[in-house]
């Protein structure tokens, strides 16, 4: 919780810019104004403003130190907070065996979690930090629906981004995956950054297949078995 004493320095800066000039302005009519009721003599009245002055400068840099101090504090409460948050969320894909993009849109790069990585054979290190290391990757029939549906999702014509393909890992060999994430967006709607899960579905895509197999076979077979059945009563 911040300290209620340091309140007036979490303002914003044109404020506190304001805030310092209002100040300074008093500072130096009222110092002024008493120094001459005082009836100083001239050498008095230079040493006293040359005091006045140190004075001014001293609280002025106190203000200062602490305005930073106030900032610098926030920044790191941020910065433990948020890499607290990114740990819970890495050690909850981990468990759920999922792993984890972030797309930075100004920058262009992207993070890929180890576990993302390492689900296509590769580290962290050597897959790459950008939309290449994903596009290029990607089967060359799956690659054009999942650019339309990222496409898609980014022009806000979809809530969620939901897409599956086959991506190439470093044996050579093609499996399956989903990735789903969402778009984050600034005040006038522009896309800047995008994150998300990456899951391997390979297994389930090949109980798929295998089902999808065994129901053409059937179709197959009482389809013959219907045409034989035919020829049967035609014959006689």
């Amino acid at each position: 919780m911040a300290d209620p004493s340091l309140m007036i320095f979490r303002r914003n800066p044109l404020q506190l810019t304001l805030l310092y000039l209002s100040i300074a302005s008093l500072w130096i009519l009222f110092s002024d104004a008493l120094l001459l009721a005082l009836g100083l003599d001239r050498d008095a009245l230079a040493h006293y403003q040359s005091l006045k002055g140190f004075l001014f400068v001293l609280v002025s840099g106190l203000a200062l130190y602490c305005a930073l101090a106030q900032h610098w504090r926030e920044q790191h409460l941020a910065r433990t907070a948020l890499k607290g948050s990114e740990e819970r969320l890495a050690l909850a894909l981990d468990s759920a065996q999922e792993g984890m993009w972030d797309w930075d849109m100004k920058s262009n790069r992207v993070f890929y979690s180890r576990r993302y990585c390492e689900m296509l054979g590769y580290s962290p290190e050597d897959f790459g930090a950008d939309r290449e290391a994903w596009l290029s990757r990607l089967h060359p029939e799956d690659r054009e629906r999942a650019v339309e549906t990222l496409r898609r999702h980014l022009a806000n014509e979809t809530h969620h981004y939901d897409v599956e393909y086959r991506m190439r890992v470093r044996t050579g060999e093609y499996r399956w995956y989903r990735a789903r994430g969402r778009v984050l967006r600034n005040a006038e709607s522009t896309p800047v950054r995008m994150s998300g899960s990456f899951t391997d579905i390979t297994d389930r895509k090949l109980i798929e297949q295998a089902l999808q197999a065994e129901k053409e076979l059937a179709e197959i077979t009482l389809a013959a078995i219907g045409e034989a059945v035919l020829t049967t009563d035609v014959q006689g």
